[in-house]
């Protein structure tokens, strides 16, 4: 069995166990509402990210879905973080100014706009095709690993609070 194969079915093996553990959290009953919410988008976020492995050899979607596809993950972080606060704090609500969390996505998406996804289809082959030759690249993969380690660091600190 080749080797692309075994992935694509162990990815098919996290997607279904993935999405069945989100459909459970969101129909299970409970007092904290807002944190299975969260973890089923968490868990949702995660399935959607590593979808790739599974589709992969057999479509090609088109490249503003893939991208979105690639940078929906921003939103695995917050979510987590929001999820570990409504599970340490009974009285946790989202609140408005919890949305400041979807900035790196937001931020990501608006850095992507003028290259990728306000020109033609053609346009994005060609930008894809040398895609780490733009700076748009590094300046998202940087992005992505400063949100990754700012919402560690947060989550620890409010485990060690707690």
């Amino acid at each position: 069995m080749p080797s692309t194969e075994l992935l694509g079915l162990l990815t098919l093996g996290i997607l279904l166990i993935a999405v069945l553990l989100a459909v459970f959290a969101l129909l299970v009953p409970t007092n904290n509402k807002t944190g299975n919410r969260l973890i089923a988008a968490y868990l949702l976020i995660l399935a959607i990210t590593i979808s790739v492995f599974f589709y992969h050899p057999y479509y090609s979607p088109p490249l503003v879905i893939e991208k979105l596809r690639d940078d929906i993950n921003l939103l695995s972080a917050p979510l987590f973080y929001l999820f570990v606060l409504s599970v340490l704090f009974r009285d946790f609500k989202l609140q408005w100014k919890h949305l400041w969390h979807l900035g790196p996505f937001v931020l990501n998406f608006l850095l992507f706009v003028p290259n990728f996804y306000a020109v033609p289809e053609l346009e994005r082959k060609i930008y894809f095709y040398d895609y780490f030759a733009h700076w748009d690249p590094y300046a998202s993969s940087v992005l992505g690993y400063l949100q990754a380690a700012f919402y560690l660091t947060l989550t620890f600190i409010v485990l060690a609070r707690y």
